[in-house]
């Protein structure tokens, strides 16, 4: 039941050389209804969660994520039998560390952007890399369009998430661009989230191949 009330509430609140650029909202004043982002924030969360933070609520660096923000996508595993979830944040906030969340990696990616499929190409070897290293960190993508430009699908989640073999991180659609601070921004935008405190380090635009932000995080949360 309390599930279905922040379900419920949710749908109420209703690339420099390489990089690809985004110079207008392709997806205007559209109503993508309840298969985009929801939200329903919280202070408190029962006896089994602790409380989330709740100061200077936002996307933007410095802010902290909205408690209960999902989207639909597929969770990590085997891209033989990939599982359909809600991705939330929900399940990013580790305060303590318990959960094994050191850092947070989300990519805003398009379907025909060059540099966004230059990363995601090698984001499984980098993942790999990390975990070799005992690096905790988790990697989401979140799509902002289809293969033909058109608002995505979970379809368009699954092609992407098979085509780049994704196996080691999780992949949704977002087609209301949640961590964008404007309609015209170069993909894919990396963003780093702090699970401890579920505030925005850093928001960076196009593929650099430089994570050193991020391993700075995870190594400050070990």
């Amino acid at each position: 039941m309390k599930k279905f009330f922040y379900y419920l509430s949710g749908l109420l609140l209703a690339c420099g050389p390489g990089r690809d650029f985004e110079d207008k909202n392709i997806f205007g004043s559209q109503t993508v209804g309840s298969t985009s982002v929801s939200i329903a924030s919280t202070s408190t969360t029962g006896d089994e969660s602790p409380a989330w933070p709740q100061e200077n609520i936002g996307f933007g660096i410095e802010k902290t994520i909205p408690d209960f923000v999902f989207w639909n996508g597929f969770a990590e595993g085997p891209l033989s039998s990939p599982k359909e979830v809600q991705l939330t944040t929900r399940d990013w906030y580790d305060p303590t560390g318990n959960f094994g969340i050191n850092a947070i990696l989300v990519i805003t990616a398009k379907y025909q952007c060059s540099s966004c499929a230059e990363e995601a190409k090698g984001l499984n070897e980098t993942i790999k890399s990390w975990q070799s290293q005992k690096r905790k960190i988790k990697v989401v993508t979140l799509l902002i369009n289809s293969d033909t430009n058109g608002l995505p699908d979970i379809t368009s989640a699954l092609t992407w998430k098979i085509q780049y073999e994704q196996s080691l991180s999780c992949v949704g659609i977002d087609p209301q661009k949640t961590f964008a601070s404007t309609s015209s921004f170069s993909t894919p935008l990396n963003t780093i989230i702090d699970p401890r405190t579920m505030k925005v380090v850093d928001a960076s635009e196009g593929y650099t191949k430089d994570y050193s932000k991020l391993e700075e995080l995870e190594n400050g949360n070990k």
